[in-house]
């Protein structure tokens, strides 16, 4: 199991705190089966962001679509890879990855954090 960290910004880079997380399975698009940090508590979906638009969970490896919505704005991830590197055989590291998007909206981007991960990719919805 794997802890995903992330931060929903505006396209100013302002933190959007209260936005709501949903994490979706890629292939199924089922919700996904996320935790709290002790692995045995299973967080309810969606996952509010902290006044300082932080989020986390855990989940077991696998490739996720997270999406953050914040009143009429929603911006979503693609295919994110979620792996423990104990569990697949994969190289150590720590990627931080700001993305941003569409100044118009005024809504705009994850910044990802993962201590371990075999692959990231996104799709721009926009």
């Amino acid at each position: 199991m794997q802890k995903y960290h992330g931060v929903v910004q505006d396209a100013s880079g302002r933190a959007i705190g209260g936005a709501s997380v949903t994490v979706l399975v890629s292939e199924t698009q089922e919700p996904a089966t996320v935790y709290a940090d002790d692995e045995s508590t299973v967080l309810t979906q969606p996952i509010i962001a902290d006044g300082y638009g932080r989020h986390s969970f855990k989940a077991v490896n696998g490739a996720y679509d997270i999406t953050a919505v914040y009143g009429q704005r929603e911006i979503t991830l693609r295919n994110v890879a979620i792996y423990d590197p104990s569990n697949a055989g994969i190289a150590s590291g720590l990627i931080v990855i700001s993305a941003k998007f569409d100044a118009m909206s005024r809504f705009a981007a994850f910044s990802l954090q993962f201590s371990s991960v075999n692959s990231i990719t996104w799709n721009n919805p926009i």
